[in-house]
């Protein structure tokens, strides 16, 4: 059963790291689209227009380089301290046209996040995170404790949710 667990967790993790390449290639392409910028620039409109902190150079040069290579934007010019500066092609505009759908999905999602973030969802997951990693060094009655406190949030968050959608 555990294997079986694994495998599906494996799974739909990668699934979604598929569909989340796509996400952000398609809001890198969409903001390139609103004018000419740098890959620094994008990562500080991503930030401001969705609240979440500014993805890094190890997602934002990969996904530009890819845009390149396949045509969707081009090297406009070379800006201070040889930063490259990005505009979109016809093609881009294309892919964009064609995966509109799915672009709104994407900015749905990265708002939903920075509204995650601002309500306190960022701490929580920081502070959950935290607890996973060192809960072989919390004694056994903290542990029980604090899975009570997770299973009352739990609890209560499904039931504002059920609230809020009635």
């Amino acid at each position: 059963m555990f294997s079986d667990m694994y495998i599906y967790i494996s799974v739909d993790i990668m699934l979604a790291d598929k569909f989340r390449r796509k996400r952000m290639l398609l809001i890198i392409l969409d903001i390139i689209g609103e004018g000419d910028i740098h890959g620094y620039g994008i990562g500080k409109k991503i930030e401001r227009l969705y609240g979440i902190k500014k993805p890094g150079s190890g997602i934002i040069y990969p996904v530009l380089s890819m845009l390149a290579r396949n045509g969707m934007v081009k090297i406009v010019k070379h800006g201070e301290r040889d930063k490259k500066v990005y505009r979109i092609t016809d093609k881009g505009k294309r892919f964009l046209e064609d995966n509109a759908d799915d672009l709104r999905e994407a900015k749905r999602m990265l708002r939903n996040l920075g509204e995650f973030y601002r309500i306190g969802g960022k701490e929580l997951m920081e502070t959950i995170y935290e607890f996973a990693r060192s809960i072989d060094t919390i004694n056994r009655e903290t542990r029980e404790r604090i899975g009570e406190y997770l299973r009352e949030v739990t609890r209560k968050i499904k039931l504002e949710m059920e609230k809020g959608e009635k």
